[in-house]
């Protein structure tokens, strides 16, 4: 009997040691069954979210606005400026061509005529003025006595007066004529003006003749003796327009001649 109860805790031991092991495999079993059953799981919820579908290679175009676009202001600053430049231009060509056909008029080439003439003039007696004054002067170192000497240097005095007024008038008369060449010049066009002969030449002659006289009184040896002799050359100058181009003188001698003809 003693036997039996020790064999039977004998087995019985070894099934309690059989059922300890037999439940430590299933927990070691379960446990890897239960970490890659989790794993699916976390990366389920770790994965990032799918990328959106591509876009289409060329979208449709948007549908047509069916409000009505805004007028937009008309633009006039450039016009209004064009028309100003064109207008500025034209009053210009319209006083240019008034000035050049009051100057070809009739009554402008009689008063240059007469002005012309009466520098022409001017210019001749300054020269009987000027051999006057030698005369007295040569009167005056031959005369045998004080008093005669003294009243040729007196009226040799008086002729170098009137002489100068001569030459202010002259300056006169030459400073207008210059102003009309000028003007001429202007409405014609430089180019234009010059391409006829007889208003270069004049326009020469009346400005060179206008600077030796102002300067006149500073001349001393062959200055003054060049600006004498170019004093015939304004009387010769002066004859010319005035049995050519004058429209009082020239028409008397050859009725082709004339201001038209200029």
């Amino acid at each position: 009997t003693m036997a039996r109860s020790s064999s039977t805790s004998l087995v019985l031991r070894c099934a309690a040691l059989a059922a300890c092991f037999v439940l430590v495999l299933h927990a070691v079993h379960a446990e890897p069954e239960a970490a890659t059953a989790e794993k699916p799981a976390a990366a389920q919820e770790a994965s990032p979210p799918p990328p959106p579908p591509p876009a289409a290679a060329h979208p449709p175009p948007p549908p047509a606005a069916t409000s009505k676009p805004k007028p937009s202001a008309p633009k006039q600053d450039k016009p209004i400026k064009k028309a100003a430049a064109g207008s500025g231009t034209s009053v210009i060509s319209k006083a240019k061509h008034d000035v050049d056909h009051f100057l070809h008029s009739t009554e402008a080439h009689t008063a240059k005529s007469a002005l012309v003439l009466s520098d022409v003039a001017l210019v001749m007696a300054g020269i009987q003025l000027q051999l006057s004054i030698v005369h007295e002067n040569y009167l005056s170192l031959k005369a045998g006595g004080e008093a005669v000497a003294k009243t040729h240097a007196h009226m040799a005095h008086v002729h170098h007066e009137r002489e100068h007024l001569c030459a202010q008038g002259s300056m006169g008369i030459l400073s207008i004529l210059l102003l009309e060449n000028l003007a001429a010049m202007w409405a014609q066009g430089p180019k234009k003006f010059f391409k006829k002969t007889a208003q270069g030449v004049d326009f020469f002659i009346v400005s060179t003749s206008l600077y030796l006289e102002i300067i006149f009184e500073t001349l001393t040896g062959s200055q003054r003796v060049i600006a004498e002799w170019w004093r015939f050359v304004r009387i010769v100058h002066g004859a010319y327009e005035t049995f050519f181009h004058s429209p009082i003188v020239a028409p008397l001698f050859n009725p082709s001649f004339g201001h038209g003809h200029h």
